[in-house]
């Protein structure tokens, strides 16, 4: 697949064009959280072979989670990858070994990532058909993941909406972001305590969208 070639060729033989400084960096002005967004992580044509490796060899599949004390299907795919099951809203998904594909872009990750971060080892992968699919308001659980450590989505394929909001209700804090292709939301410190995020309904997308989120397993 061409990615691994690609990614290969930028993080060994160039490595003068992966310092940090190569990327742009945005953090967004949130009260209470540490979250940056990278428009351009993975170039159009790095994106676009992760995409399609992604699509045709993932094994995407439907799931039920615990909803308000009943078992509803997840409106969209999910599988998972790492050295852990990882577990969330009564649903335990059994992880597969990491592709070399992902193994690329946790090298990438680890040159944004804060100096000393611990090495990303689970990948949640979902896929969102079209703009009838979407992911609700949610705190990611924690329990699992090691203190302190960022959760890192990358998107690929079609834009969409990323709904943040404030828990604290008197504040009504909200903020609305578009991810793009090959885009990079790196949720640090204060994310999942004091915020919820989603993806909503956007009936006007025909085309899919998957998003890979790196995450660190509590030892």
């Amino acid at each position: 697949m061409e990615i691994k070639t690609d990614l290969q060729n930028i993080l060994c033989e160039k490595k003068e064009d992966t310092s940090p400084s190569q990327f742009l960096i945005e953090s967004l002005p949130l009260k209470r959280a540490v979250i940056d967004y990278i428009e351009i992580f993975l170039s159009k044509e790095e994106a676009t072979n992760l995409f399609d490796f992604c699509l045709k060899k993932l094994p995407f599949d439907d799931h039920k989670v615990r909803i308000y004390g009943k078992y509803l299907l997840q409106p969209r795919k999910t599988c998972a990858f790492g050295i852990k099951s990882y577990s969330y809203s009564g649903l335990t998904l059994q992880t597969q070994p990491m592709p070399p594909e992902f193994n690329y872009v946790i090298d990438r990750l680890m040159l944004v990532l804060p100096e000393g971060h611990p090495r990303p080892d689970t990948v949640l992968c979902n896929l969102y058909e079209n703009g009838d699919r979407y992911i609700s308001q949610h705190s990611d659980s924690l329990k699992d993941l090691e203190e302190n450590a960022c959760i890192c989505g990358l998107s690929l394929g079609a834009t969409r909406h990323f709904d943040l909001k404030g828990k604290d209700k008197e504040e009504d804090e909200k903020y609305r972001l578009d991810l793009t292709h090959g885009s990079l939301i790196i949720m640090g410190k204060g994310t999942q305590t004091f915020y919820t995020h989603g993806v909503p309904i956007q009936k006007t997308i025909k085309n899919p969208r998957i998003n890979l989120t790196f995450r660190v397993s509590k030892k």
